[in-house]
């Protein structure tokens, strides 16, 4: 069996699995699920690796207070949507909103408006065109096109989020950009991990890789890669506006829900 590694833009430690242990906390807020006194993109983190491992061991690694915290929109169950519903209400507070998390989710609910809808439908469309751009590449080097993982999606999405708060291969908590995957699901013998800021666009940002002299463009193009999942994220008052991130895997077997974009 071919050893298995991990790769990025930079020296990265392998994932052994969470950062840190899930502890009991004397109090915890909503949302509020490391006990911080903060509600931000650690929080989310927390919630998705939380969702990862129970849906995959049905083995919870959270207090109850935890998971009173993590049930931001109280249906009884830690899943993404809880994760996704703490993203939006940390980029509320970060450009300024004021109002506590149940205020906001009671105004704000995941599917409450067409423009939120629509700009989630937007960052979706960018994340297809830049899956279709990369494979065209691979295409026109003679190399096999990468298929989309829907799980290597969320992650990225959580990996986006994160870049607003730290543009690096190192986690807003100070670990690898690795820990947020659930290895059960996604057996590999390589992964690797590239960011991006500044351009609207899938082909802006291809060419960023296409110029860079820190090995993007040689993970974009190493044939053994089969996966790929892809984030992107906006925020108007953030130092570049637009983040994108891209996870690559060389699977060991097919992915759950595969497909090419």
């Amino acid at each position: 069996m071919k050893k298995k590694i991990i790769a990025a833009l930079s020296a990265l430690a392998v994932c052994t699995g969470l950062n840190g242990s899930l502890s009991a906390y004397a109090a915890v807020s909503l949302g509020d699920v490391d006990g911080s006194g903060m509600i931000n993109s650690a929080d989310a983190s927390m919630v998705l690796e939380e969702y990862s491992i129970y849906s995959t061991s049905g083995v919870s690694r959270f207090t109850n207070i935890q998971k009173q915290a993590a049930d931001v929109n109280r249906d009884g169950s830690v899943n993404s949507v809880d994760a996704s519903d703490i993203m939006r209400y940390y980029n509320y507070v970060a450009t300024g909103g004021d109002m506590l998390i149940d205020y906001f989710l009671a105004q704000n609910p995941s599917d409450s408006t067409e423009k939120d809808t629509s700009a989630d439908e937007k960052l979706k469309n960018l994340a297809l065109d830049m899956g279709r751009a990369v494979n065209n590449e691979r295409i026109a080097a003679g190399l096999q096109p990468m298929k989309i993982s829907p799980y290597l999606m969320e992650v990225s999405s959580v990996r986006a989020n994160e870049l607003l708060t730290a543009f690096s291969h190192v986690r807003p908590d100070g670990s690898s950009c690795f820990t947020v995957l659930d290895m059960s699901k996604v057996p590999y013998y390589h992964v690797g991990e590239n960011i991006a800021a500044g351009s609207s666009t899938a082909c802006g940002t291809l060419e960023q890789w296409r110029n860079s002299n820190q090995g993007h463009w040689q993970e974009i193009m190493r044939s053994g890669n089969t996966h790929m999942g892809i984030g992107v994220v906006y925020d108007k008052n953030s130092t570049y506006g637009w983040y994108w991130e891209i996870f690559f895997a060389e699977a060991e077997t097919s992915l759950d829900g595969e497909y090419l974009p």
